[in-house]
């Protein structure tokens, strides 16, 4: 071998080195060599979401609205107060005239009565209250657990969201570990790629290699745009999901200890917590009340009224102002009343299945959620060994190619494996971090619950 050809390996070898520690290496320890990072943490997202989220807003504005009808079905049993006045233009007047006598006894005139004028004004102020309205009140009770299941339905909803808040911040997480792995990738391509040519110059690489090692330069290139869009497009989602901006920088990927989440029979101990599951259970109340309420149509009802009359047609009592006090008893014989109310007691039914479904569905997700956890861990322990192997055959490839012994294809196909099996890693990490996530939630503990 000439001595060209011994310094262009001692400069090849010196380029080796700087490759593989630099990018083979820096891609199988992506997770545990991040810069200083900027990105929010889930918290912050999940808070934002909590008042920007439209979902939330939605469930946030139903709650409103049952709350404001129960205050109406309250007042419905207080006093209310009604104010009418009436003009009337009457075709002819009465007056009444009646005698007026002194202290004494003695007549000494007389003083008009009117008893329909010309022009009639009367006034009334009435008062009313229901004392007895069965109906009424089971309406009122109906309504008070009606705004219980909104308030419920909207915590489920809150999960919902933060279950999606969660899945977009690991997405976003995971989108910028491999933009950094495919920029080390592509780093370490174009290193490649000068060490070629290096050899190439000194005749001991043909222009094949060249022309290789140049292809997989542009090959890495748009594999770092695909991942820049990713990117930017779960970085979108996210701030669309929260109304949060995430901030440049990024945060490494939770260190999983890569150990089992507790048994099913401890996680399912506080799925009658769920919101969804009491949700469901308010709503069979609700309907429990409103066949209840519909069945009330067939009592009777009690009010009583206080009417103050003010009028310019006093009739025989010169009165301008009299007041009556009233009570009503009401009863209703209305047979289709029958038919509601048994409508009711078959929708009282149906929303006892629901109510079931309701708990079977949370069971049933718990358990996928549960089997979703194991199989990203098993995922998860196969993607770290195959990264750390990938990485090892390609910085064997690379050392092989330098001492002659493999080809640019050896190389560039083990970097690409590198590649790939980092990618594949980091994203068996996010997803596993997804799924201990959504274990707690789908289990009623808090997702950033670390104790599990």
């Amino acid at each position: 071998m000439t001595r060209t050809a011994h310094s262009v390996r001692r400069r090849s070898r010196k380029y080796s080195t700087r490759t593989v520690a630099s990018g083979l290496a820096a891609m199988a320890v992506i997770g545990a060599a991040w810069p200083a990072s900027a990105l929010q943490p889930l918290a912050a997202f999940v808070a934002s979401a909590r008042t920007a989220n439209l979902d939330a807003r939605e469930a946030q504005a139903t709650v409103d609205q049952r709350a404001n009808e129960e205050r109406q079905a309250a007042w419905k049993l207080g006093p209310n107060v009604t104010v009418r006045g009436t003009y009337t233009r009457n075709q002819y007047n009465a007056v009444f005239p009646e005698p007026v006598y002194s202290a004494r006894g003695r007549q000494v005139g007389t003083e008009d009565l009117t008893i329909l004028p010309y022009n009639q004004v009367d006034g009334y102020f009435t008062l009313t209250v229901p004392l007895v309205d069965v109906g009424a009140w089971d309406r009122l009770g109906a309504a008070g657990v009606t705004l219980g299941a909104a308030r419920a339905r909207a915590g489920a909803t809150a999960l919902e969201v933060e279950k999606a808040v969660t899945r977009a911040y690991f997405q976003v997480v995971a989108s910028e570990a491999v933009l950094t792995a495919a920029r080390s990738a592509l780093a370490t391509a174009k290193e490649s790629d000068a060490v070629v040519e290096t050899r190439r110059a000194a005749g001991t690489a043909s222009d094949l290699d060249s022309e290789r090692a140049r292809a997989e330069v542009e090959r890495q290139a748009q594999v770092v745009a695909t991942a820049n869009q990713v990117c930017l497009v779960a970085r979108r989602s996210l701030q669309s999901l929260t109304g949060l901006t995430p901030s440049e920088a990024s945060v490494p990927l939770p260190n999983d200890p890569l150990v089992e989440e507790p048994t099913l029979l401890t996680l399912e101990a506080k799925l009658s917590e769920l919101p969804s599951v009491r949700a469901a259970e308010l709503d069979t109340e609700v309907a429990a009340r409103n066949e209840s309420s519909a069945w009330a149509a067939l009592y009777p009802t009690l009010s009583a009224s206080a009417i103050e009359h003010l009028t310019n047609a006093t009739s025989f009592t010169g009165q301008v102002a009299t007041y009556q006090i009233v009570g009503t008893a009401t009863w209703t014989l209305d047979p289709s009343s029958v038919f509601a109310a048994r409508a009711q007691g078959a929708i009282k039914e149906a929303t006892k299945v629901r109510e079931l479904r309701a708990k079977l569905n949370a069971r049933d997700d718990l358990h996928a959620a549960f089997q979703e956890v194991r199989a990203q861990l098993a995922k998860a322990r196969a993607a770290e060994a195959e990264a750390k192997a990938s990485a090892r055959a390609a910085q064997l490839a690379q050392e092989r190619y330098l001492a002659g012994s493999a080809t640019t294809l050896d190389v560039q196909q083990a970097q690409r494996d590198a590649l790939n099996s980092e990618v594949a890693r980091i994203q068996a990490h996010a997803d596993l971090a997804y799924a201990r996530a959504l274990i707690r939630l789908d289990s009623g503990r808090p997702a950033a619950d670390a104790s599990r």
